[in-house]
């Protein structure tokens, strides 16, 4: 359930009623799955590359601005009001100072007051979190062109959340499970409905009492993968995703405080109290076995893709390559003298890994870096490593 709940990014399934001419276009830039926008102003200093991520909970500075910033003047003393656990966009919890940010001005934007955190990182981006994000009131964004579309009377100035009493939640039209879940179904294609067990995919949306869509997983480009398990909380979701099968769309109420019951951190936009709306679209139900079927028929399909592209390195680079029973390709540099390394036993390497273009992705010669450490046959790392490291 920890998983699901550090994953789920739930799609709207809604038509929400938006005044078409009281709205913000913000064009973002996309660069290796993050959006971002050029430019931007907080507390008067022009800063580069705002990114928008609404899996972090706070605005986030990096140590190095915000060091800038106080020794010349664009943060005070009294902006700073403590410490306290913050979320980044990988669901990790770090501690961090605690500050109000006076002013942040983006594509013509303002946002006044804002909480952010400063991460105790000196290359840290800057991010756009949900202490900010919460204040557009209700948006939409498009993942195909990075268009984000804010709905709102004054362009200039945006107020926390959207103060319209119409959007109150009204539950009546709801159904109430034995288990507490509230769900009302939107579309219902009328197939085979999914069991506890059985591995789905679906796209889902986070969004507020008021509307505001906190984060759609259409913004990744693809919907999640998970099992339906028993419910742990009275409303829990899981619940509702077995009511459903290939194609039908439901939205839900989550009480926040059960949804995130227990967890390391909660956003800052799911008060106490508050309803969490919760849209679903499922795009496929399998029961274990067609699921593992699939995915050793996907399995195989790409292990001969692999293949096709290795071989083609070997021959535009002129290796000479060996190949193992299991499909790895091997290429001896310099043979050494010293015995084989045997299953158990723990080995010492330094490494260097890079895509076939010759991006480098990752290495233990980088700065600051040591060799790396694991022990032979354990599964501490990629089955590769395994076999390929015991050949020599």
């Amino acid at each position: 359930m920890k998983k699901f709940l550090s994953f789920i990014s739930f799609l709207l399934v809604l038509n929400f009623s938006y005044d078409s001419h009281a709205q913000t276009l913000v064009k973002l830039q996309k660069k290796g799955g993050v959006y971002y926008t050029d430019e931007c102003i907080v507390n008067g200093l022009p800063l580069k590359k705002l990114i928008f991520d609404t899996g972090a909970s706070n605005v986030s500075l990096s140590l190095t601005e915000a060091s800038f910033m106080l020794k010349q003047g664009y943060l005070k003393k009294e902006d700073f009001v403590g410490t306290e656990n913050y979320i980044d966009a990988n669901g990790d919890v770090s501690e961090g100072a605690k500050l109000y940010l006076r002013k942040i001005e983006f594509a013509g934007i303002i946002l006044e007051n804002v909480e952010a955190s400063v991460v105790n990182n000196i290359n840290a981006p800057l991010l756009l979190g949900q202490s900010a994000i919460e204040k557009l009131g209700k948006f939409q964004f498009d993942p195909t062109d990075g268009t984000l579309t804010i709905f709102q009377g004054n362009n200039n100035y945006l107020v926390t959340g959207n103060q319209n009493d119409n959007n109150v939640i009204s539950s009546s039209d709801f159904i109430t499970t034995p288990n507490g879940l509230k769900y009302k179904i939107i579309e219902d294609k009328k197939k085979a409905k999914s069991q506890l067990g059985y591995m789905v995919k679906i796209f889902l949306t986070y969004t507020t009492e008021k509307d505001s869509v906190v984060f759609s997983s259409k913004m990744i480009g693809e919907p999640a993968e998970l099992p339906i398990t028993a419910p742990q909380y009275k409303g829990d979701p899981m619940e509702g995703f077995a009511l459903m099968g290939a194609g039908d769309s439901v939205l839900f109420l989550i009480p926040a405080d059960s949804m995130f019951k227990g967890q390391a951190g909660t956003p800052a936009w799911a008060k106490p109290g508050s309803i969490v709306k919760l849209g679903v679209r499922m795009i496929s139900s399998l029961s274990q076995a067609e699921y593992d079927a699939a995915k050793q028929k996907e399995a195989a399909g790409q292990i001969g893709i692999d293949d096709q592209i290795i071989q083609q390195y070997i021959k535009d680079k002129g290796l000479t390559a060996q190949k193992t029973a299991s499909g790895l390709y091997y290429v001896t540099e310099r043979q050494g003298d010293g015995a084989k390394v045997e299953s158990g036993k723990k080995v010492t390497v330094n490494y260097t890994g890079k895509l076939t273009n010759g991006t480098m992705f990752d290495s233990s010669l980088n700065p600051g870096r040591t060799p790396f450490e694991f022990t032979i046959g354990q599964h501490q790392v990629i089955a590769g490593w395994d076999e390929g490291i015991a050949l020599f």
